[in-house]
């Protein structure tokens, strides 16, 4: 301690031996409030010690501020004052001298000097029969810190009244003395203990951040705040809750805005500040925001439970809490930034490996597949959009039954997101389950993500996953889903365009038919490897020329494609109808004898007649190929039905021929 210290002062003798400690500079900071309970204190103290033992007397002591206001008095008799009188001794009154009239109270208050009226020197009536008198007690250089020591008494011959009044506020001024020395120890004390207590948490919250800022994971973090807080303050109900995107490996509870939650917490993550409920006078409600420099991340909510939590321990946790706060955003960012670059090669990865396939249903397949494992969930399903029908389909999903099942377009989460173009996601089903969802339903998920697979600006398909635990897709899945959907966009549409290309090189533009090198390279294949047998239909439009002259290349054009439609419309989807030249179509039916094609080529020739306007009639080649034939090719059977289609013109037309 620095005895040089202003606010402490001591009084030496002449070689400079402490003698004792002078505190009067500490009386002259004294709080009034607390200095007027030490006067009450002392002046009850001493009357109850040493004046009701010692002194047989009728009258009262008591004791006034330099204002005249009476903070305590002793009666001795009661009885021998009037009403008036007792009135006005009553605590907190002002002894008023134009109420009581001249008094050596009120003179002593006015000139601070001991002060000895007789009987005879009272000029009120109520106090001619009394003796007043007064002696100032100063507890130091401020005239508001000076009493008065006061007495109204019976005239007594064996007292010197004076005498006794100094001698009285000798010891109340003693009492007083020693009372606010050990008021200003106790406060010494207690400002030592504040101090220290201090000094320790500056050293435990240095260690805290020590701790908290040495760690990277964001779960280990908010481990050690919590169990450090509960260390310090045991007794405390104490409870976590964090944002829904931020999930970590501790038990904790999710920030929800509903009407009837918890309208401090909310407001503490809103707001970033502190918010206090105090229900009682040691119990209250405290909400302590976890945040850093860019987002609060939950909210630590703390009841007292009756325990004694002043406002330090509120700034002590909360400065613990910010501690946290920015060690969990450093350990979040940390985290953002390693999974951005395994977000990128797995963006990679999953983009190089759509692009290598150009079939759409190995594309669904792997899509399901591959994104079902990223995001840890127990379903997914991938749907296509047909807008011509207004419906859904399940392309491809893990859920049993469900690939190939077909619902409205508008139906469920999928018709959100087709009318929306934006994804979703649902936290937890069971709790507002106002779309109804079979995938939901029948897989009892809780959890959902889902976002729109685009093409050239249009929904084209969703892709979708579901957990059966709520609250499990975070932001990031969403976010992450959601360029990983414009990957799948762009490995749909790239299948789509080479799927139309392909279509393209082996289609007939106008018949729809497929091209005459396709069908060639079928019926090779089916000749050389597949099959054992199979025929050919060579069809010819009678007289189409004239059908062209007589009512020009247009209407010979629908009548060409009506033609195509017929012959589709007649064969099985295994069947191969190409345009084989001018008006010349074929048909390959693999696997069928001349038989079974001589059934289709007139089913087709009467359909053509009976259904074309204006009215024309087709003749029909017929061959086939069989393993036993001598020769068996492409050509051999191609020449053997243009043979017999040949025989059908010559015949007159509008009928078929066979040549086997």
């Amino acid at each position: 301690m620095n005895l040089n210290n202003s606010k402490y002062q001591f009084k030496k003798d002449s070689v400079g031996n402490i003698q004792e400690w002078d505190f009067s500079h500490n009386i002259e900071k004294l709080n009034v409030k607390h200095l007027r309970q030490i006067i009450t204190d002392s002046f009850g103290e001493l009357t109850d010690q040493i004046i009701a033992d010692s002194l047989q007397m009728n009258g009262a002591f008591f004791v006034v501020d330099s204002n005249g206001k009476i903070l305590n008095k002793y009666v001795f008799s009661e009885c021998l004052y009037s009403e008036r009188l007792v009135l006005k001794l009553s605590i907190d009154k002002i002894w008023s001298q134009t109420e009581v009239g001249m008094n050596a109270i009120s003179d002593c208050i006015s000139t601070l000097k001991p002060s000895l009226f007789s009987s005879k020197k009272h000029s009120n009536e109520m106090m001619m029969n009394y003796i007043t008198c007064a002696v100032p007690i100063s507890l130091s250089s401020k005239k508001e810190q000076t009493v008065i020591l006061g007495a109204v008494l019976k005239k007594n011959e064996q007292l010197n009244e004076l005498f006794l009044m100094k001698t009285f506020a000798m010891s109340l001024r003693t009492t007083m003395l020693k009372n606010i020395e050990s008021y200003i120890h106790y406060n010494l004390y207690t400002d030592y203990l504040k101090v220290a207590r201090e000094n320790e948490q500056r050293k435990q919250l240095y260690q805290i951040n020590k701790n908290l800022q040495s760690k990277k994971d964001a779960g280990l973090i908010i481990s050690e705040v919590i169990q450090t807080i509960k260390d310090i303050y045991p007794k405390l109900d104490f409870q976590l809750f964090l944002s829904m995107d931020n999930k970590t490996n501790i038990s904790f509870k999710t920030i929800s805005f509903d009407i009837d939650e918890d309208v401090y917490c909310k407001r503490a993550f809103m707001q970033g500040k502190v918010q206090i409920n105090q229900m009682e006078p040691n119990n209250m409600i405290i909400a302590v925001p976890l945040k850093g420099h860019q987002a609060v991340y939950g909210v630590f909510r703390i009841q007292t439970n009756l325990e004694p939590f002043g406002d330090k321990d509120i700034h002590f946790v909360s400065m613990i809490v910010d501690s946290a706060g920015i060690a969990f955003e450093n350990a979040k960012l940390l985290e953002q930034s390693n999974s951005s670059v395994d977000e990128l090669r797995l963006i990679n990865d999953i983009t190089r490996k759509l692009n290598k396939s150009l079939n759409l249903s190995e594309i669904f397949d792997y899509i399901s597949t591959e994104l079902i494992n990223i995001f840890q969930a127990d379903f997914g399903c991938i749907l296509e959009f047909n807008k011509e029908n207004n419906e859904i389909v399940v392309k491809s999903s893990n859920i049993t039954n469900l690939p190939q099942e077909v619902f409205s377009i508008n139906y469920g989460f999928s018709g959100i997101v087709n009318q929306t173009k934006e994804g979703l996601i649902v936290q937890d089903y069971e709790m507002n389950p106002t779309v109804s969802s079979k995938v939901m339903e029948i897989t009892s998920s809780r959890s959902l993500i889902a976002s729109p697979i685009l093409v050239n600006d249009e929904v084209s398909g969703v892709v979708m996953f579901t957990n059966r635990l709520p609250n499990f897709f975070t932001y990031d899945n969403f976010r992450l889903l959601q360029v990983l959907s414009t990957h799948i966009g762009l490995a749909m549409s790239n299948a789509t365009l080479h799927d139309e290309m392909n279509r393209m090189v082996i289609t007939d533009n106008l018949t729809g038919l497929y091209a005459r090198h396709y069908l060639d390279e079928q019926v090779k294949s089916s000749i050389q490897t597949t099959h054992q047998y199979g025929s050919l239909i060579l069809i010819d439009i009678d007289f189409f020329k004239r059908v062209n002259d007589t009512y020009g290349h247009q209407l010979g054009d629908k009548i060409l494609k009506k033609v195509s439609q017929i012959i589709q419309s007649c064969i099985r989807d295994s069947d191969i109808a190409a345009r084989w030249g001018g008006e010349e179509i074929a048909v390959y039916i693999p696997e069928a004898q001349v038989k079974h094609a001589l059934k289709i080529a007139e089913r087709i020739r009467k359909r053509v007649y009976q259904e074309t306007s204006p009215r024309v009639s087709v003749s029909c080649g017929v061959s086939d190929w069989s393993l036993s034939d001598n020769v068996v090719g492409v050509e051999t059977l191609f020449y053997k039905a243009d043979m017999a289609l040949y025989e059908a013109k010559k015949m007159g037309r509008n009928q078929i021929q066979i040549n086997t």
